[in-house]
């Protein structure tokens, strides 16, 4: 066999797909992305309450610490409008120790956090023995409808739930 039969060969059993083909497939693939995504932003929402509810258990344990380590008060103060919250001496309000966590705020790794209630109101003060006036639960909601709630009592000791 010469190397022109050969050539000719091959020429005749290459085949192209077709547009239709083309399109059918990037279909497939778009519906396949669009149902992983929609998979992915359940999965996100349940990751960004856990981080929120984690966030704000540590600053209730470092507030705690502060009052303990500097003989004074030292408040958490809740925005449940806003849905954020910061850290403050009690003697010097309106001053975060720490900046302010803002659970509506994507770019602090929350977005989409609602800051639903403080039983025990909306500023938490620790006493400098680490103790607490009020027996509170705060309740975080994630837009799926799930929820975390965070339990301080009176010794100051701070529970997720």
């Amino acid at each position: 066999m010469n190397s022109g039969t050969l050539s000719t060969t091959i020429i005749k059993d290459a085949h192209g797909h077709t547009l239709i083909e083309l399109v059918t497939v990037l279909a497939v693939i778009g519906v396949l992305t669009g149902l992983a995504s929609a998979g992915f932003s359940g999965t996100m929402s349940h990751f960004r309450l856990n981080h929120a509810a984690r966030s704000l258990v540590s600053d209730l344990r470092w507030a705690r610490q502060l009052a303990i380590a500097e003989g004074r008060p030292v408040q958490l103060v809740l925005d449940t409008e806003a849905d954020r919250y910061r850290v403050e001496r009690s003697d010097s309000p309106d001053i975060p120790l720490n900046g302010v966590r803002d659970f509506r705020n994507g770019a602090q790794g929350y977005g989409g956090i609602d800051l639903v209630e403080s039983t025990g109101g909306e500023e938490l003060v620790f006493q400098p023995n680490g103790t607490t006036a009020d027996w509170t639960t705060i309740t975080l909601r994630n837009r799926r409808g799930e929820e975390r709630s965070i339990s301080l009592i009176l010794t100051g000791r701070v529970r997720v739930r």
